[in-house]
This record gives structure tokens, sequence and C-alpha cells, in this order.
């Protein structure tokens, strides 16, 4: 028993000594040139959010692919019944934007 807990604390010392010998190359100061992490952080900030990154709002979100065509130029055009000929000049085009509006 007693050599499982000098095991254990041996091990325990050598993770805490590989630890500490990782940190303090961390805590070196940026070369000249280079931003430092708060700077790297408020540019960042500046960014507008990304679909890539997880835990932005727009994380996942798909962009809608572009357009085949414009639906204004699919409505269909029927030819005027006879004696309505005063109603041709009528734009449907630009009435549209009125009646969907």
């Amino acid at each position: 028993m007693r050599r499982i807990m000098l095991g254990l604390l041996l091990v325990a010392a050598g993770w805490i000594a590989a630890v500490a010998i990782g940190l303090s190359g961390q805590a070196q100061t940026p070369q000249q040139g280079q931003p430092t992490p708060l700077q790297r952080a408020q540019e960042a900030l500046q960014l507008p959010p990304s679909p890539q990154v997880p835990g932005s709002p727009l994380y996942n979100i798909v962009l809608p692919a572009p357009k085949l065509y414009r639906l204004e130029d699919a409505f269909l055009r029927w030819p005027l019944p006879a004696g309505s000929d005063q109603y041709g000049a009528i734009d449907g085009r630009l009435v549209h934007p009125y009646v969907v509006g």
C-alpha cells in the first residue's frame, strides 16, 4: 500500500513539474511587431461573427444560394380581352410593389 501511495505521489509531482515548466514558457512577453493577446481579442471583436466558429450566433447557419432567376421575370402575361384596350397601358411590374407591399 505504501508503494502505491509513493508511486502516485511521484507521478503527481512529475505531472505538476511538467505543467509548471510548460506554463513558464507561455508567460513570455510578445516580440516586437506581434500583437498581445488582448490586442488580438479586441481586433476579433471588431470583426463580424463567423458562421464557422462554435459559440457564434451564426454558427451552423447555411447562407442561401444565389437566385437562379428573378421571380418578377416569371410572371405570366395574358392577352387582354376584346374591348379592354384602355387597360393595356397599365404596367403590372410597376403596380406589383404597391399591391404586395
